[in-house]
């Protein structure tokens, strides 16, 4: 039987895999390089759209949306190692409790996830 510690560490790699993996995928899905479109390019349109923004406006909020873009990127790249450290551990944890059979069929599971996420889905 697991220590209620254990089952604590546990529940909260396994909660921090599952946010993890559902912000990588709405970051695919929604994300401003989502699908091959042009960052934050329809960030400006729904703006424009909303707002009735003046060309002027346009060409601002892009330039702003471009400035921060690169902050967002540098936060990203710094916080991606944490996140993927995280992951392996949840993984990991996880994969202790497993019977061998399992553990091949979970094996499988993370590839397939990892594949997808690979791919942007």
């Amino acid at each position: 039987m697991m220590k209620p510690i254990w089952k604590s560490l546990v529940l909260v790699l396994l909660l921090g895999g599952v946010i993890g993996a559902g912000a990588a995928w709405w970051i695919g899905e929604y994300g401003p390089c989502a699908k091959g479109r042009e960052p934050y390019a329809n960030m400006v349109e729904r703006f424009d759209r909303k707002l009735n923004l003046t060309p002027d406006q346009r060409q601002a909020i892009a330039a702003i949306l471009d400035e921060n873009r690169q902050k967002i990127k540098t936060l990203r790249a710094e916080v991606h190692p944490r996140f993927e450290e995280i992951r392996t551990a949840t993984r990991t944890a996880i994969r202790t409790h497993l019977t061998p059979e399992q553990q091949t069929k979970f094996d499988a599971m993370q590839a397939e996830w990892d594949k997808k996420r690979a791919l942007g889905h």
